[in-house]
């Protein structure tokens, strides 16, 4: 490596943005698991839950293992059939939530993003996440007040 050179490491992700307004619910009977859904009824995740988990907690454990874990399947006309995991949108606050805690990421502009209940594909790179040509920036804002915040919704 030459002297003053340097080598940058940059990140250029897809994921699915999902508003949360668009999630379902879907508990067992016994009430000891919850499955979280998007409008088109997939499963974004799968939570057990111990006996005595509260409404919210139950919905912040669903959100944080669909941040964690959870695909969608689209087919787009420019890439074709292809599964992303997801970010979610609260419209609430115009923050978008990507990665599982302790290390969930925020990203907003302060201003409203237009989704319809099927979401759309964004792009994060080192520059912050791209919803269209509009570029959202990471906050420094408490990542679990956010999820709780995201997860308040769903109780």
């Amino acid at each position: 490596m030459c002297a003053g050179s340097a080598i940058w490491h940059t990140r250029t992700m897809r994921l699915w943005l999902l508003d949360i307004t668009s999630i379902r619910f879907s508990w067992a009977p016994s009430g000891s698991c919850l499955s979280v859904l998007t409008s088109r009824r997939e499963v974004l995740s799968v939570v057990q839950l111990e006996q005595g988990t509260s409404v919210e907690e139950a919905a912040l454990q669903g959100f944080d293992s669909a941040l964690s874990r959870g695909r969608v399947e689209r087919v787009l006309p420019e890439v074709g059939r292809q599964s992303w995991g997801v970010a979610l949108y609260d419209p609430f606050t115009a923050h978008v939530a990507v990665g599982p805690l302790p290390k969930t990421e925020v990203y907003s502009d302060r201003h409203a993003v237009e989704l319809d209940d099927d979401g759309c594909l964004v792009t994060l790179d080192d520059s912050g996440l791209w919803v269209g040509s509009r570029l959202l920036t990471l906050q420094e804002s408490d990542s679990v007040a956010i999820t709780q915040s995201i997860a308040a919704y769903g109780g």
